[in-house]
């Protein structure tokens, strides 16, 4: 990302579950946000626009610090992208009945990665798992979310979890936009070697990604 979009990359080493209780996670990407965002010029970035980007788990992470942020009425980035999130602890879209199984991503393994993150089984959680920190796509502050590429896979269980935050952002009044890559299954950015089509393999779609982003 930093080749391409020629953009000085923060990565953040936030803390993980189960070692990090929920939330935690959340407090630490909207307190890194409000840092970078406030000290940009100790980064040799002055007047420099603040995008973030992030994936399946981390998508969720950031997108929850933003609900935070705009609840507090506190600055947001200028862009951000949102990459196959995971956004839905319940599990209840029909693409997991479609992709669940056999496709990397499974139900049971996604399960036990909420059950990790969340400290308890999601199925335990009731109204609880409608909170705009675990699914963020029920935030009642969309409308203060900065311009947002959504990006899904067309074989990810993810997918129809992407797609209604995409729709719930637009519905909100959010500049967005949606980018459903054919053929490709969860994670599939990390495999450039083996996704290499010229126009939806794992690099041409980061292109496309850090051009919405510097844009």
């Amino acid at each position: 990302m930093a080749r391409r979009s020629g953009a000085l990359v923060l990565n953040v080493d936030y803390g993980r579950s189960p070692e990090t209780p929920f939330l935690a996670a959340i407090e630490q990407i909207k307190h890194v946000l409000v840092h970078v965002g406030t000290y940009v010029g100790e980064f040799g970035c002055s007047g420099a626009k603040l995008s973030v980007a992030a994936d399946s788990a981390g998508a969720q992470v950031v997108a929850a610090a933003m609900h935070l942020l705009a609840e507090a009425n506190q600055p947001l980035p200028d862009s951000a992208a949102f990459i196959y999130p995971a956004l839905d602890a319940t599990m209840q879209h029909d693409t997991w009945r479609s992709f669940g199984s056999g496709y990397r991503l499974t139900r049971k393994t996604m399960e036990w990665y909420w059950t990790q993150y969340l400290g308890q089984h999601p199925s335990d959680m009731g109204a609880q798992a409608y909170d705009p920190c675990v699914p963020p796509m029920y935030s009642h502050h969309l409308s203060q979310f900065p311009r947002s590429l959504v990006v899904t896979a067309a074989c990810d269980p993810l997918r129809a979890e992407g797609e209604e935050f995409f729709q719930r952002l637009s519905q909100a009044g959010v500049d967005s936009k949606y980018l459903p890559v054919p053929g490709q299954i969860h994670g599939f950015l990390r495999f450039r070697r083996a996704f290499t089509d010229p126009e939806w393999g794992a690099d041409a779609v980061m292109e496309r990604i850090c051009r919405f982003l510097i844009g």
